[in-house]
């Protein structure tokens, strides 16, 4: 006796992949029509390149709105560890210009404890440098 087929349910990501690939080709013929109903209204054959031009533009804008940066729930505890300890690295400050910005780094805290001149410890040495 043939057992039915059973269709497995498409997972979460393919149905984000198919979000973006939809909004995506959305927004480009949105728009490109939108450019090319202008183009037969006005008699001009510009506008079409500049709707299709912008709506590729917009739909990439609407998927890293949608998409683009993770919340910190979905981050791995070694992900989500390793952003706040280089953010807490460093602090910008602004400089003489507004539109430069220098990174300083953290002063030493005395509390801890000083380490002598020479290599680095084994455990943060990095594995590509040789002795």
């Amino acid at each position: 006796m043939k057992m039915p087929v059973q269709a497995r349910p498409p997972s979460p990501a393919a149905n984000e992949g198919w979000a973006v690939m939809t909004t995506l080709i959305g927004g480009f013929l949105v728009w490109g029509g939108v450019g090319w109903l202008l183009d037969h209204w006005w008699g001009t054959r510009l506008m079409t390149p500049i709707g299709l031009i912008l709506g590729m533009a917009l739909g990439i804008y609407a998927i890293i709105a949608k998409v683009g940066k993770p919340n910190a729930a979905e981050l791995s505890p070694a992900l989500r560890a390793a952003s706040t300890a280089r953010h807490a690295s460093s602090t910008v400050r602004p400089t003489a210009r507004p539109e430069q910005f220098a990174i300083i780094p953290k002063q030493h805290v005395p509390d801890e404890p000083q380490r002598p001149d020479g290599p680095p410890q084994a455990a943060t040495r990095r594995e590509t440098e040789c002795p």
